[in-house]
């Protein structure tokens, strides 16, 4: 194969060009060559764009583009097999062996040890070491995720660095942080922790709470009843996660005795563990007690069928709650509750409601519901939302097709890659959930675990002006 030259070489023109006569042969033979030189020529086009905002000043362009080829590797990955990961994952070694950690994000690095990054645990101290450097949420995130991946004696430290930190988060900062990063401590970590937030007085209660799910047996019970009591209260602020987790901890009695005081949302919640204890009829009786809004009881009929065949009731119940639905409001249920409703509705009907949708919520709603009819009508929601998705898409409406790109043809995936993965910038491309992440599962959609490989490796050669070596060396991260 012919060498490419440097993207600093190329002028816009030359640029123009050959993007052009890129796409042109991609959309012709939609065979893996043609992709992974299109993907070449994006980059350069992006390499042009950064240029012209003056992001490529000689002193940082080599950390920069370490750093890029980082975050690039960890969108990779994610969607690839795990057997298939080491050539990329060897890409990933040596950026963040030479990326300078000022430039290289926490959280990718942690991103690749969970990928099975060679070096792993030294890898999730240096990203607790640049977390430790920096402030606000993402610093806290990552300095709780590096201590689930370090020996216990020095997770410790950097759970004193991280509530340190936190102290000076907002609320709703501390619901996000309290949701994402206590996944994955295991039980022995998390009651640590949990001792350690007690001792400093239970500041941020955000944290005990969604801590006290995973306690070891004996700590668990006590944990939980007081988070209970300070969710009734309103004096934590919790997202749907946390209260989920907790949830699965309640016994039917709680959960009765709930009922009696919890809000429309939280009591929709608590039907639903009730149907898990056996006990749906009786959380459906104590739900209709209180809430008489026919959405409502609609909405807690669907949570207690979400395993199960519903009842001829139940059925009538939801049908006639719907009867007067725009097909705004419909679609909004099909995000929400798709996976049960096609118990309640025949799948034709569902698909029916959205035909006339055809902004973003009737994109994200199509996509929605994709998974859960058979394979024709499967067929015919996502051919409407790719089409859509060139005039009314947008990041959400590009996730939620993305999560359905094993079903998508690899022309429709070709087709939304070429759409969305070309952008103004390399930063706006390579950056953390730039248009390479959301792009990732279209491009595996494409040409799979391999040619994902060769797209790594070309993204290597075009920041770095040649390929890296196929392994990594021992030590990690820039010379002291």
């Amino acid at each position: 194969m012919t060498a490419r030259p440097a993207l600093a070489d190329l002028d816009a023109d030359t640029i123009e060009r050959g993007l052009s006569a890129a796409v042109e042969a991609l959309e012709a033979r939609t065979d893996r060559g043609s992709l992974v030189d299109w993907v070449w020529w994006t980059l350069a086009d992006a390499h042009e764009g950064s240029r012209a905002r003056g992001e490529l000043s000689a002193e940082d362009a080599a950390g920069k583009a370490y750093a890029w080829l980082a975050e690039a590797a960890a969108a990779l990955v994610r969607v690839m097999a795990p057997p298939s990961r080491g050539p990329v994952l060897a890409l990933a070694l040596h950026a963040v062996m030479h990326a300078p950690d000022e430039m290289l994000r926490p959280g990718t690095l942690l991103e690749l040890v969970r990928s099975e990054l060679p070096g792993g645990e030294v890898a999730a101290r240096r990203a607790a070491h640049i977390a430790s450097m920096r402030h606000g949420k993402s610093a806290v995130d990552s300095l709780v995720l590096a201590s689930a991946l370090l020996p216990l004696d020095e997770a410790s430290a950097w759970f004193d660095e991280a509530l340190t930190q936190a102290a000076a988060l907002r609320p709703d900062e501390l619901a996000r942080t309290a949701s994402g990063a206590m996944d994955g401590l295991g039980s022995e970590r998390a009651k640590m922790l949990y001792d350690k937030i007690q001792s400093r007085g239970g500041a941020p209660r955000e944290w005990l709470v969604a801590l006290a799910p995973q306690l070891p047996d004996e700590a668990r019970a006590g944990a939980i009843d007081q988070a209970r009591a300070w969710a009734t209260e309103g004096t934590v602020m919790l997202d749907g996660k946390v209260r989920t987790a907790l949830l699965a901890c309640v016994d039917a009695a709680q959960c009765l005795a709930s009922l009696d005081e919890a809000g429309a949302d939280d009591a929709v919640a608590l039907v639903e563990r009730l149907a898990t204890l056996g006990l749906r009829d009786e959380g459906l009786s104590a739900f209709d007690r209180r809430f008489s809004e026919p959405l409502r009881r609609m909405e807690a009929r669907l949570a207690a069928y979400r395993t199960g065949t519903p009842s001829p009731r139940a059925i009538d119940h939801v049908r006639g709650a719907t009867s007067g639905l725009d097909a705004a409001r419909w679609a909004e249920l099909i995000k929400r509750h798709a996976p049960v409703l096609v118990a309640f509705f025949e799948e034709a009907e569902l698909v029916a409601r959205l035909a006339r949708l055809e902004d973003a919520m009737g994109i994200e709603a199509r996509a929605a519901l994709a998974p859960f009819v058979g394979a024709p009508l499967r067929r015919r929601l996502l051919r409407e939302a790719v089409s859509l998705q060139r005039d009314a898409g947008d990041t959400d409406t590009l996730a939620a097709l993305a999560r359905c790109a094993r079903w998508l043809e690899i022309e429709e995936a070709i087709a939304l890659s070429v759409l969305e993965l070309p952008v103004g910038s390399l930063e706006e491309l390579l950056r953390e959930h730039g248009s390479l992440w959301w792009t990732a599962p279209l491009l595996h959609r494409a040409v799979g675990d391999e040619g994902l490989v060769e797209v790594a490796r070309v993204i290597a050669e075009a920041l770095l002006g040649c390929t890296p070596p196929a392994h990594g060396a021992a030590g990690f991260g820039p010379s002291a």
